[in-house]
């Protein structure tokens, strides 16, 4: 349930698609109910039809369909780990914790700790619907809308229904997928879960692979489930939680991750027109990692790191929506989270038994209060401000060093508590002079503060590569302006463009200070880093600089037809006076991304979709010594019905097998993305 209001507007949340790409209503801009016809920002909406249509196997490979949209590295999410899958917009990649704000119905879904978000948590099946804003959202979400807001909308309980989705495909790939809604006057209550199973695919390059290379099986189950109360017709009362895991046993040989959430909330709808909301969640994570190291023949595979990093947080949301002088829908809200997070991580592994234990932990506390006011300003003009206050704690930061097994210390070393104190603002106009037309402009300033995994967990890359945390680091700041235009001619045709202007003052970067020669190599402040791999510290540099441009185009020429394309040019350069990264190419951005779609739907025969991408070439380090490729992905999708509630499909991704690079090491090691992945499968609704 979505912790949303709005005061003038009876228009649910959940309805069916609407006709019009910008008739949709939103809530991640300004967490009020709102058409895109009146917003003053560009937001993209994927409904579900678009779910329904896509060929892609997770909510990430739905999204990368999005011009701008990004993950750390282009890989299937169904494989790639947290850490690979951080989100960012207009380049703003640069970072191992991301400054895009993930929302699952309106609340935050990301790890507490390092704000990384697994995937798996919110299966595709199960996903409603998607809003994605791209640009500064701190003046109304706080410091992790940085980058941009994506919410994540999930089924509500309004009527009796059930889905159920089986699939199998490539790679031993096995999925199952399950959901029932009952309505019962004023109690509705939703329940539905995941199974997904694949035996993975070999993801280092087949050439450069030994004996010892295998590709990686993943499996993981969620189950979530929803309980509304309509008290009264002023009063909404709401409940939910999901628990989701995985990772293959037995512990020490592979991984697992267990998360569990819970939330609940209220709506209340006063007779003057004001309405309030209460919203309050509460999630824990526990994990348990392994990291491995290959010897040169990759004959030989070796335990290096084993961890246990459990996570947990707690919030609160307020908001209160009132109309005021007929034209002004005037917001206020306060929201609050703490999180505590620590991490155990066995090292140094001699005959197979860890000879040294690092530990690191810390908490933090985030509060902030913000007021909006959406005006109608008369003759088409619709004005949208937005300002916020911000106060973040970071205390009890500590990291320890021990002898296994003895458990003497080597060293011992407490943190400074950090306070941050911090206005943002917002300012947005739109300008609706003919029905075909709408002009928009807006200005913002946001910021983030570093997450804890950012000051006190090191990241050692599976090839090598150590990036060291960093307790000293500064939150960023970004200020940008946008202007763009929305075209609508008549019912079939819609085009949108957006020019922003943004740069980021003291962003963190992993900045490299060092490179191992042939032979493992001691960095400081990395420790010993193996040959050829590089020793990086995240640090705070003087700025990332970015103008570009975003398009979307859809066209619907027949009633069977449809079209679309999209394109992002995010030319984003990294500011650093007297240092090597200084006016290189921003960390793992693309100058240039496009998108393109085509859908037939024939009742009588079937619906057949097709989308391709294109990601341009991009660094994965900071000194643009290493350039991945350019790279063309095409899927594919084709249901048919089968009546009464069911069909069958078949979708592939990466339909021309194309072998595609998602990060390379120093030492030239090339890990590839997913090859061709079909899959089949039968859906069933009641």
């Amino acid at each position: 349930m979505v912790p949303i209001c709005r005061a003038s507007a009876q228009v649910k949340p959940d309805s069916a698609e609407r006709a019009s790409p910008l008739g949709a209503v939103v809530v991640s801009a300004t967490r009020t109910e709102q058409s895109l016809k009146s917003l003053p920002t560009h937001v993209v909406v994927v409904g579900s039809q678009d779910v329904a249509a896509s060929a892609a196997q997770s909510v990430p490979d739905l999204l990368r369909m999005i011009p701008g949209f990004a993950t750390r590295e282009p890989q299937s999410a169904l494989v790639m780990s947290p850490s690979q899958s951080v989100v960012s917009f207009r380049g703003l990649g640069g970072s191992t914790a991301g400054r895009t704000l993930i929302l699952l119905d309106g609340l935050p879904a990301g790890d507490p700790f390092s704000g990384w978000l697994d995937w798996g948590r919110i299966p595709l099946p199960l996903l409603e619907s998607a809003e994605v804003v791209r640009g500064g959202g701190s003046p109304i979400w706080g410091s992790r809308a940085l980058g941009g807001v994506v919410n994540l909308r999930t089924l509500s309980p309004t009527r009796d229904g059930a889905r159920l989705l089986l699939e199998g495909g490539s790679f031993g790939t096995k999925r199952g997928s399950g959901a029932a809604t009952v309505r019962r006057g004023k109690l509705g209550a939703s329940l539905a879960g995941d199974y997904v199973n694949t035996d993975g695919f070999l993801i280092i390059r087949k050439d450069q692979s030994g004996p010892a290379d295998s590709p990686e099986p993943v499996r993981s189950y969620t189950v979530t489930g929803k309980v509304i109360y309509d008290a009264s017709k002023t009063l909404q009362t709401w409940a939910g939680g999901s628990t989701f895991n995985s990772g293959i046993l037995p512990v020490g040989e592979d991984e697992e991750q267990r998360f569990d959430d819970a939330r609940l909330g209220l709506r209340w709808a006063r007779a003057t027109g004001g309405i309030a909301t209460i919203s309050v969640f509460a999630n824990r994570r526990t994990g348990i990692g392994n990291s491995t190291s290959f010897n040169t023949a990759r004959t030989v595979e070796t335990l290096a790191r084993q961890n246990r990093s459990p996570a947990a947080s707690t919030g609160l949301t307020l908001q209160w929506t009132q109309m005021a002088f007929s034209t002004h829908e005037l917001s206020i809200g306060a929201d609050l989270t703490s999180t505590t997070g620590k991490l155990s991580e066995d090292h140094t592994f001699a005959s197979g038994v860890a000879t040294r234990q690092r530990n690191v932990g810390g908490g933090q506390q985030i509060g902030g209060v913000f007021v909006q006011d959406a005006a109608d300003l008369g003759h088409g003009v619709r004005l949208v401000a937005s300002a916020r206050a911000d106060a973040v704690r970071s205390d009890h930061g500590r990291r320890t060093e021990l002898t296994l097994p003895t458990r003497a210390v080597l060293f011992d070393s407490s943190f400074a508590d950090r306070r941050v104190n911090r206005l943002t603002y917002s300012l947005g106009l739109r300008w609706q002079p003919s029905e075909w037309l709408g002009l928009r402009t807006s200005a913002y300033e946001a910021f983030r503060t570093p997450s804890l995994f950012e000051m006190y967990q090191p990241l050692y890359s599976s090839r090598g590569s150590v990036t060291e945390s960093n307790p000293q680091l500064e939150a960023e700041t970004l200020r940008g302006t946008e202007f763009g235009a929305d075209v609508t001619l008549g019912p079939s045709f819609v085009g949108r463009v957006t020019a922003y202007i943004t740069r980021v003052d003291s962003p963190i970067m992993d900045v490299t200070l060092g490179v191992a020669g042939t032979k493992a190599t001691p960095l400081i402040p990395c420790g010993v880093v193996a040959a050829n791999q590089s020793c990086a510290q995240r640090r705070n540099v003087d700025g990332l600089h970015s103008s570009g441009v975003e398009t979307e185009l859809t066209w619907r020429p027949t009633a069977a037809w449809s079209l679309g394309t999209g394109y992002s040019y995010s030319p984003t350069t990294v500011s650093a006076p007297g240092q090597p990264a200084d006016r290189k190419q921003a960390l793992r951005s693309m100058k240039h991304m496009a998108t393109a779609t085509m859908a037939y739907r024939s009742p009588r025969w079937a619906d057949v979709s097709m989308e391709a991408r294109y990601l341009g070439s991009r660094f994965v380090d900071d000194l643009n010594t290493i350039e991945l490729p350019e790279v063309y992905l095409v899927g594919l999708r084709v249901n048919r019905a089968l009546g009464k509630g069911m069909s069958a499909h078949v979708k592939v991704e990466n339909l021309f097998n194309q072998q595609f690079q998602t990060t390379r090491t120093r030492a030239g090691l090339v890990d590839i993305g997913a090859p061709r992945w079909i899959t089949a499968g039968v859906r069933a609704a009641w």
